[in-house]
Order: structure tokens, then sequence, then C-alpha cells
């Protein structure tokens, strides 16, 4: 039997997403009280401007406070919204802790904001989305420090996305139907806890996904990237020459990490990893240097610092034979340290790229997103059985032997 107060957060949930679905601005704002509903029209202009297929406002099961006959009622409920971009049949969302209260027998939400993470969405801001081929780009309207960044981010999006996509054929891999990217100009919380600190670099962010029996649980496979355009320093790149480069890069990068995240089957429980971290980076490292070296950006203009050939010489000699990172040697303050780190696990990937192709790459780094706790090193083919895969402890051996042919000089 349900609650009388579950009955009434439900009913306020529906007609919340009702409302949004269809477009009925004035509806959904007046169901919040006055002092939220400058903010709750800037966040139903904010979704609507990126695009509404489906929205479903799904409760979470126990936790909800009050029983109904009182003046407030919270409960947290997952805000599952499709866009254009997300795949049909999914409803990725974030979770929002509603507060619902009652005014001379009126109920109006008294409080709406996210539970766990930070929404880019939930702002006292106008987000102006700009569109290219699948891509959606959302930046701030009133931040002048990107100007000119958002119609060149979605180019350069477009042109990553097609990268990528000819790539795929005979992977097993399938290519998300499109691509959000939240531009940043300066550190954030989009996407991540308070607990977490600022974030200051690029990241692809999972969601949650609202459908199914217990929504809220299970990731979507649908994600958002943040592209950082501020410098160590604090200072907004130009859209052209060194940064235009750099966030070609990064939007490989981070659209390889979507591209996984879409084809994941891995399980997430908290302070627990599924996978060792220079894996994740791994294939996404790879297929950064892969692009570099197909396309025309020049690396005396920007030297892609997640390539091993430019790292220092003297490092590769130290390193060459240590164990592959860990998070606190990925995740480390000094920068250059850690894109060293990042490059030495991009060639894990990059050496299956060079002597067995792209598409054994990709193919290996789908069966290792198969399931948790899984090496790249399992899935290494056997040059000399067909359909046969190495011992991993014989193909880190592979791999390390080549590392010191190809980069040890």
């Amino acid at each position: 039997m349900i609650a009388a107060g579950d009955e009434v957060v439900r009913s306020v949930a529906d007609a919340l997403a009702a409302d949004l679905l269809s477009g009925r601005r004035d509806d959904f704002v007046a169901r919040f009280g006055a002092e939220l509903r400058a903010r709750a029209g800037h966040w139903f202009d904010n979704q609507r401007a990126l695009g509404v297929e489906a929205a479903t406002f799904s409760t979470l099961p126990g936790g909800l406070t009050g029983d109904g006959q009182g003046k407030e009622l919270q409960r947290t409920v997952v805000l599952g919204i499709r866009s254009p971009y997300d795949d049909r049949g999914s409803l990725p969302g974030l979770s929002y802790r509603l507060t619902v209260g009652s005014t001379d027998g009126v109920r109006r939400i008294t409080g709406f904001a996210p539970t766990y993470v930070d929404d880019p969405m939930n702002c006292d801001c106008v987000l102006e989305v700009t569109r290219g081929d699948e891509v959606a780009v959302v930046s701030r309207r009133d931040d002048s420090t990107l100007q000119g960044w958002p119609d060149e981010v979605a180019q350069k999006a477009g042109r990553a996305r097609d990268w990528i996509g000819e790539r795929l054929d005979g992977t097993g891999l399938r290519a998300p139907r499109g691509t959000v990217v939240f531009l940043a100009s300066a550190p954030y919380r989009w996407f991540s806890s308070a607990a977490a600190g600022t974030q200051v670099s690029n990241g692809t962010f999972s969601l949650a996904e609202a459908a199914g029996r217990y929504p809220g649980t299970r990731a979507s496979p649908d994600s958002r990237i943040v592209l950082m355009l501020a410098d160590s320093a604090g200072e907004v790149l130009h859209p052209w020459g060194a940064g235009a480069i750099y966030a070609q890069d990064v939007l490989v990068h981070e659209m390889t990490h979507q591209l996984m995240t879409r084809n994941s089957a891995l399980t997430y429980k908290v302070g627990e990893e599924p996978l060792a971290l220079w894996t994740i980076e791994g294939i996404a490292v790879a297929m950064e240097v892969l692009h570099r070296r197909n396309g025309t950006d020049r690396n005396d203009v920007y030297p892609l610092p997640d390539d091993l050939d430019n790292v220092d010489p003297t490092w590769i000699r130290e390193h060459v034979a240590a164990a592959l990172p860990d998070r606190t040697l990925l995740y480390q303050q000094d920068v250059r340290e850690r894109n060293n780190w990042y490059a030495l696990s991009g060639t894990v990937f990059l050496y299956l790229a060079d002597t067995e192709g792209t598409r054994t790459m990709l193919d290996v780094a789908r069966s290792v997103y198969s399931g948790n706790g899984r090496t790249p090193f399992a899935y290494f083919p056997d040059p000399d059985r067909e359909g046969a895969t190495l011992a991993p402890a014989a193909a880190e051996k592979d791999w390390r032997e080549w590392l010191q042919q190809r980069y040890v000089h």
C-alpha cells in the first residue's frame, strides 16, 4: 500500500515531468513556491533548450520525510530526461531532493536541489545550446570569455564523432546516438559531489537511469562531457591555434570514454573501481594519439602531452619497467608527471593498434568493458593460434618488449 505522503510527492513529480515534456512553462513554474520560481524557470528553459523527448521523474524507494498530514514532505526523485542526443529508450538523469509544502491547502514545491552531484542546468543563468551534427554544445549566455568557442567545439565534436564512428565496424561497439558537451571557463562542480571538491579538468560523467523497476540504482548508457577551456592560470584559451588543437584532442579522448560507457557492462559499488583506472584512461589516450597521427594538427604548435613520443626520454627509460599507474599517480597534482603516466597507459592499447590494427584494439577494449576486474592483457590475440589469446603474463611481456624497442633510444 502506498502511503499518503508518497502519493502526494509522486503526483507532484508526475505533474512536473508532464509540464516539462509538453512545454507548459507557466504551469511548471506555478508549482513552486515564490522564492524558487525564478530558478525553476531557468531550469525549465535550460532543459527545453537542450531538448526533451521524454521525461519521467521517478521517486526512489524509502527515505520519505513526512506522512502527508503535515505541512512538508521530502523525497529523493530521479529526474529522467531524454534529450535528442540520448539513446532511445533511456531516461538519463540526476537525483534531486524534492520538498513539497502546503500553504492554505495548496501544495507547492519549497525545495528543489540536486541530492548527490551538482547539475549545470540548476543555475540562476540562461544556457545556450549550439548544435552540430549529432552534437549539442551547452554554454552560459553571460560568459563572454567563451566567445567563439561554442561553434568551434560543435564542429570539432562532429569531426571527432565521425572519426571514431569510422573505426567501429567489426568491433561490436555501438556508437552513442549523440553527444552533449558543457563548456567550462572556471572550476566547476557539475556532475560531482561537494565532497569531491571543484573540478579543474575535462571529464565524462555517467548519469543515473530513471527507467526500470529500481530507478536511480544503475548507470544510464548516456553520459555528459565537460570541456575545460581555462588553463592552469585560469585564463580562457583562444578558439584557434593551440587552443583549437587542445580542444580537438580532448574531444576525441572524452568521446572515447562516452563510447565505452555506452557499451559498458560494468557494475558500480560505492568505494570500488570496476576497472583499473589506467585501463579506462589507456584506451581514450590511444584513440587521442591515433587521431593526432592521422590528422593535420601540428605537433610544433601544440605537442600532445598524452603521447609518449613527447615525453622526456630520461623519464621513459626510468619507467619503462614500472608497474602501470594507480589512481594516485594518474590524478596527482604534478601535471607533467600525470601526463607522462597517461601516455604510458595509452601505449598498452597503441601496441595493439600498431601490431594488430585499430579494430583489434577496440575489440579488446570492448571485452575489457564486458565485466568488472578485467585487464586488456587477458584479451591480446595469440599471433600463432588463430582465435586464441595469450596468457596475460605473456601479453604484458610482449607489450613491454615493444615499449622498449619503440620508445627507448
